[in-house]
């Protein structure tokens, strides 16, 4: 996949980029593997995100959220590029993650059939990424600050889907 790349910040727990997808032409990525869990908050634009025996659709204003060790494929189907923040997480912490939320979002977590979900945005989820990402852009942002930020967005994000879709997690 064609796209312009920028690391905003990196740590020992976490990593967050700046995702602008060059495609000019529709169509269907290669295989790609998914090495860390992570969370892609979509800016602007859509797409198909082909995992496993799922088709998702992300677009603006959606979160998807990635286990590690599977593979996808991204299909565009529009001339406007997607635009997102990609936050991803160390096998450590994502360790860390199964064990704190794994009775509030067990199927998610544990399913192996189950690779990727797309989340709703909230406005307090929304607010949490806004503030992460215009302080990186920014350029001055504590390091304490930016991994205090993408801890809140994750639980809020865990959280009120929990809540809202307990049946279906």
């Amino acid at each position: 996949m064609e796209a312009e790349i920028t690391t905003l910040y990196k740590s020992a727990s976490l990593e967050i980029k700046n995702f602008v997808c060059q495609c000019r032409e529709c169509g269907l990525s290669a295989v790609e593997y998914q090495e860390k869990f992570s969370i892609c908050y979509i800016r602007r634009g859509s797409f198909i995100f082909k995992v496993f025996n799922d088709d998702l659709e992300g677009y603006t204003g959606k979160f998807l959220l990635n286990k590690p060790g599977f593979t996808h494929r991204v299909k565009h189907f529009h001339l406007h590029p997607d635009e997102c923040t990609v936050i991803s997480f160390s096998t450590e912490f994502y360790n860390l993650l199964k064990g704190q939320f794994r009775l509030r979002f067990n199927k998610f977590l544990n399913d192996t059939d189950v690779h990727s979900l797309i989340i709703n945005a909230t406005p307090k989820s929304d607010y949490l990424h806004y503030r992460l990402y215009t302080l990186l852009l920014i350029g001055n942002a504590e390091k304490l600050l930016i991994e205090d930020l993408a801890m809140e967005l994750i639980s809020n994000l865990f959280s009120d889907n929990c809540k809202s879709n307990s049946n279906d997690i």
